[in-house]
């Protein structure tokens, strides 16, 4: 998880770079609009990964505390 949270920081300094490149006349406005679709493209399915991982390590904590509560009574 830690990884998908680097790589969306990555991302998003992607982001402020090519604002940089616009500015600076490196990119035309094309060129920023297609790489900002890009680029917010991936940091939203880098955060839904992020969801569903803490989503799945929800239930897996679930899981583990109905085993622990089930298991003495057994």
């Amino acid at each position: 998880m830690k990884a998908v949270r680097v790589q969306c920081t990555q991302l998003q300094l992607q982001q402020e770079n090519i604002c940089e490149y616009l500015e600076k006349g490196v990119y035309t406005i094309d060129m920023f609009t297609k790489r900002n679709a890009s680029l917010a493209k991936e940091i939203k399915k880098l955060q839904s990964a992020e969801a569903d991982l803490l989503r799945q390590q929800g239930e897996g904590k679930q899981k583990k505390q109905a085993t622990i509560q089930i298991i003495p009574t057994t």
